[in-house]
Order: structure tokens, then sequence, then C-alpha cells
């Protein structure tokens, strides 16, 4: 039996809709090396991917006012202070958490770390804790964004912006506002498909 709801298997990393596969905007990226690790050593990204993960899960808790700080790991510690700064000096007030989103009209999916109000505009906001902010962060977002205002009229998003935290408890934030971006996407899109065929 199919649904019309679009469904993501955590273990293979796959969004389906009523049983199409749907290719994921970080997929597509990294299909056209846009979003290109192919340098670090399989060992080195795992490690990478799982703090990732863990800082992720920390802001997550923080946002949710639920983290007990404890049980915080000293080596996330200066991430989240940097989360919380980065929220104090954007006046951000958090929508949403970790919602996946899809393109009916262009058929892809993916998730977004947060929306929220920043600096009094509706944005979508991904967190980094990479050594620098990849260049395609700008068409993850503007992916994201599309879909979410398709899926959403009259709660559109008005803003990107992809913040990366440091080990030394600092921020740094790109501001994406390139309204050809999506065009971009849209052809990385396209080239992916043509090669999926």
């Amino acid at each position: 039996m199919t649904t019309n709801k679009l469904i993501f298997d955590e273990e293979t990393h796959l969004y389906t809709l009523s049983g199409e596969r749907l290719p994921s905007v970080t997929q597509v990226l990294e299909e056209l090396k846009l979003s290109d690790f192919s340098s670090v050593s399989d060992t080195r990204m795992e490690a990478a991917l799982d703090f990732g993960k863990a800082v992720h899960l920390a802001t997550q808790y923080d946002d949710k006012k639920t983290l007990d700080e404890n049980t915080l790991d000293e080596k996330i510690r200066p991430y989240i202070n940097a989360w919380r700064s980065f929220k104090k000096d954007y006046r951000v007030r958090i929508k949403k958490i970790e919602q996946r989103v899809m393109s009916k009209k262009y058929r892809y999916a993916g998730t977004f770390d947060r929306v929220a109000i920043v600096m009094d505009y509706l944005s979508v906001v991904e967190i980094k804790t990479s050594v620098v902010i990849p260049k395609s962060a700008c068409l993850q977002l503007v992916a994201y964004k599309d879909a979410y205002n398709s899926e959403n009229p009259g709660r559109t998003l008005s803003r990107r912006y992809a913040v990366l935290l440091k080990d030394d408890g600092t921020y740094k934030v790109e501001d994406y506002r390139d309204p050809s971006d999506i065009n971009v996407f849209l052809a990385a899109l396209a080239i992916y498909i043509y090669k999926r065929r």
C-alpha cells in the first residue's frame, strides 16, 4: 500500500513518496561533486559525521530547553556556547527543528536543521561543525527554502543562514541572498536525474 506522505528511512537515508524514491538535497550536491569530501578518509569522515550528529542533538535539546548540562560532553560544550551566542546575537526564535520537506513540483526532499525567526525574518538555518562552511551550503539552503515555501503557502521563508559552530565557542554566519542560487540547484537536480536514467 502506498501513501501520499513523505517517508524517510533513517538507515538507508532514503526519502519516498507514494513508493517513488526522491533524491535528497545532499545526494544531489554530493553526486555532482558540489559538496565534495572525497579527499577525506572514510575513518575521519565517519568520526566527523558522528561528532556533527552529537552537536546537532545537543543543540536540539538546548532549543527544547531539555539539555542536561551535567551529561554534556566537554568537547561539545564550546559548540553549545557558540549556538547560544548566535541565538542571542541574532535574536533567534526557533519555530521548527529537524523537519523533513519535499518539493512535489521538482521531486526532491531533505531535512533542514531549523526554521526560525532570525533578526525578525522567517529563515531556514543550517548548523555546521566542519572546519569551514561548505560552498554548497547556499544551494542546500535554497533547496530547503524552495521546498518549504511550496508546501507552506502564507508562511514564506525569506532568509537563509549557515552557522558554523567552532571549538573555541565562537561562530561564523553566512547570510545567503542570491536569488539565482535556486537556478543552480535546479540545474544540478536536472543533471542528477539525467545521470540516474
